[in-house]
């Protein structure tokens, strides 16, 4: 009797027959084993094996993750086109020197918004103040306490809840 051959076996797979025994595969393809002697069976099953741990082993060798292909895969580029590994390489190299570049720049252009929102923040402050010394200073010590007092409380909370958005900032990096 002739043995299956691995295209017949190969299309009978399932994912069930991972974890193989010969009572599970006759259970699951019982047209795998129809007409074979007990020993045809046997090496069926081992064929089987065989097929089943070369596609896992296969899965496991060609996984890889990152940003860059594999070597393997790179030296398959290579074959095709001599020069391709290194210009993947290159230009994996210019997108990385071009990100950072950019990320200097928006670091530059937070510190700078950030150093002129404290001097608005600051001047509009020094205005208020002035307005409330100018009001205690023409008779009208209320409006002028209560515009200080406000100004003062202001300035007060920009610091301390800034110095809590820092800290959750930093909590969370």
């Amino acid at each position: 009797m002739q043995l299956p051959s691995n295209e017949s076996i190969n299309s009978s797979l399932d994912a069930r027959l991972l974890s193989i025994s010969q009572e599970e595969i006759e259970r699951t393809v019982p047209e795998l084993f129809e007409g074979l002697e007990p020993a045809d069976k046997k090496l069926a099953l081992g064929k089987l094996q065989s097929l089943v741990s070369a596609m896992m082993i296969k899965v496991e060798e060609n996984y890889h993750a990152g940003p860059l292909p594999s070597p393997r895969t790179l030296k398959d580029y290579s074959k095709v086109l001599p020069e391709a590994p290194e210009r993947i390489i290159g230009q994996f190299e210019k997108q990385s020197d071009h990100r950072m570049e950019m990320e200097k720049i928006v670091v530059k252009a937070q510190v700078g918004q950030s150093r002129t929102g404290q001097i608005m923040g600051y001047s509009v402050a020094l205005l208020f103040l002035v307005a409330a010394v100018g009001l205690i200073l023409l008779d009208h010590a209320v409006a002028g306490t209560v515009i200080g007092s406000i100004d003062l409380v202001a300035l007060v909370s920009v610091f301390v809840f800034g110095k809590i958005d820092q800290g959750r900032d930093l909590r969370s990096k």
